[in-house]
């Protein structure tokens, strides 16, 4: 009933206009009244096209008046469902602005985790007639499980779980699809603007809704990309799973073969004390020993790869077992770390907390602090000390290409970061340093860093993450993921469900001594020099500081002590 919804739309956007501009409320009211006293098509009636040209002129004014663009957005909504399909002009105006606010649409994925994980724990609880009455598919069954009585102390059951997590797959499943329906048609409204405004529309089209027309138009053009992107990606799926099924075939094969040669005694041995390597990176015949870890297994190369030297420089990794670094003595590097950052004494102990097993492991953290505080030099020293690196990325500016990989279709193919860090460090479990995190971007045109990382994040998945360069699984489970961030307002929230945040202090004066060894190592270091030739600040250059620095941003204090140097080096007699 396309009538009725454009009067239900109409409708919404009169109130959303009374809302923020009150002295237009006359003028949205006007034109739901020439709708409702219209004779036949809307767009023949002169005082609806009247009422809607006087309401769209305001909006306009208004938004520039204000600086408003959500009154220009209005404006547009205005303009969609009040000029019919053959107004080239009114295309024309709509298709930029649709077109600006389309990519928006590709972030709600984002919500979709959060909302479903929401509902379902919104609904723990709930009496069984009122949850019973939920629309979502699979709904009754989960909340009809849910009404189960709790423990006696308060502990929800096992069952109780299960039927929460059955209700989040439902939401999470429904609104998935939504999701992807409402994309559909948001790709469809922009094409068929974008022909209207060309005067590529049909004659029959003539007195329908602009809005209608637009769909109708775009789902012409887009339902048939639709149609080989579907196809193209149900060949791929069919390809990677006959690939696997080989895979799985010859290592079953593999591991029959090695089993027999291999003397039983030993063979356990080696079994009860080899790290995890995931069976896709197990080559035939390898015994991976303690403390190591198969992370690339061999890599098939085409007569086409060969010639682009796909592997050269990442044969010490490829199909060879890496070391994993063991935990140093922790209480000789917290001592140390403790003295050169003490004003971070709470994020050393939080970060070492996690070394409590024979290998060097942390868990995925944010350190999340002011700017200049001193995360990304903290980061650095935890992963020089543990012998990890680490391999830096930056977050403002790399996108889930660089940390994810390049497929080895072009020309400019390369493996995921991690693995160029194992490659560089010798090592099967570096550290990655992600700095600025919260500065990633946000569009999706090469994908974004934050959902690349989700799956290097969980344990199982890291596991098995599918190298798009090398075109086999590797093994990531083992490397340790810390990012820094100013703030945590702009993450996601299935990125900070994975990674834990730890908070970094900002240094004060009292921390001034401990600081400055180090500030005065890193200048001498920057200009190529031994730090043993440069000599400590004396007590007037120590006053200077104190004045000009009264306590916060590290990279300041560097400044401060820089300049000190720098009057030092032309006050001082030459020799």
């Amino acid at each position: 009933m396309p009538a009725l919804r454009l009067n239900v739309a109409q409708l919404g956007i009169a109130a959303e206009v009374t809302t923020l501009a009150p002295d237009a409320a006359g003028l949205a009211a006007a034109w739901v009244e020439a709708a409702d006293v219209s004779a036949g098509a809307l767009w023949l009636d002169p005082r609806f096209a009247n009422a809607a040209a006087a309401l769209t002129g305001h909006l306009d004014a208004l938004a520039v008046a204000r600086d408003l663009p959500a009154l220009a957005s209005l404006a547009d909504a205005v303009v969609l469902l009040s000029r019919p399909g053959e107004d080239r002009a009114a295309a024309a105006r709509l298709a930029p602005s649709v077109w600006m606010e389309n990519h928006l649409l590709a972030e709600l994925h984002l919500l979709v985790e959060p909302t479903a994980m929401s509902r379902a724990r919104m609904a723990v609880g709930l009496p069984e007639d009122e949850v019973g009455d939920r629309n979502t598919p699979d709904t009754a069954s989960a909340a009809a499980a849910m009404a189960e009585d709790d423990d006696e102390d308060g502990e929800i059951s096992g069952r109780r779980r299960d039927a929460e997590a059955a209700l989040e797959r439902a939401w999470s499943t429904s609104l998935d699809t939504a999701l992807l329906d409402l994309r559909a048609d948001a790709t469809a409204v922009v094409a068929g603007l974008a022909t209207l405004a060309g005067g590529a529309g049909d004659d029959h089209l003539n007195g329908v809704a602009l809005v209608l027309a637009a769909i109708e138009v775009g789902r012409r053009l887009v339902v048939p990309v639709e149609e080989r992107v579907r196809r193209a990606e149900s060949a791929r799926r069919q390809t990677l799973t006959r690939r696997l099924d080989r895979m799985e075939t010859e290592l079953r094969q593999a591991q029959a073969a090695a089993a027999s040669d291999r003397p039983s005694s030993a063979g356990r041995a080696t079994a009860d004390h080899e790290p995890h390597v995931t069976g896709a990176s197990k080559p035939a015949g390898t015994a991976v020993q303690e403390g190591y870890l198969l992370a690339v297994p061999p890599v098939a190369e085409s007569p086409a790869d060969k010639s682009r030297n796909l592997v050269r420089g990442y044969e010490a990794i490829i199909g060879k077992a890496l070391p994993l670094v063991a935990t140093p003595d922790l209480t000789a590097l917290r001592a140390e770390l403790i003295a050169e950052f003490p004003y971070a004494h709470a994020a050393i102990e939080a970060l070492l907390s996690d070394l409590g097993g024979r290998y060097v492991h942390l868990h995925p953290t944010i350190l999340v602090g002011l700017p200049g505080c001193g995360k990304s030099r903290l980061a650095h020293r935890v992963a020089e000390r543990l012998g990890l690196g680490p391999w830096r990325v930056d977050g403002s500016h790399d996108g889930a290409s660089f940390l994810g990989g390049t497929d080895r279709r072009w020309t400019s193919a390369e493996p995921a970061h991690a693995l160029m860090a194992m490659n560089r460090f010798g090592i099967a479990n570096p550290m990655i340093l992600i700095d600025e995190i919260e500065k990633a971007a946000t569009r999706t045109d090469h994908g974004r860093l934050w959902d690349t990382l989700l799956v290097m994040l969980e344990p199982e998945t890291a596991r098995h993450y599918m190298d798009p360069a090398f075109q086999v699984e590797v093994d990531l489970s083992q490397v340790s993921w810390i990012a820094t961030a100013n703030t945590t307002k702009n993450l996601p929230g299935p990125l900070l469900d994975r990674m834990r945040v730890i908070g970094v202090s900002s240094p004060g004066p009292a921390d001034l001594p401990a600081l400055l060894p180090g500030v005065l190592a890193g200048i001498a270091q920057a200009r190529g020099h031994d730090p043993r030739f440069l000599e400590p600040l004396d007590g007037e250059e120590r006053g200077a500081v104190e004045t000009a620095w009264r306590g916060g941003s590290v990279r300041r204090l560097t400044r401060v002590v820089e300049a000190i140097v720098a009057v030092r080096g032309k006050v001082a007699p030459r020799h």
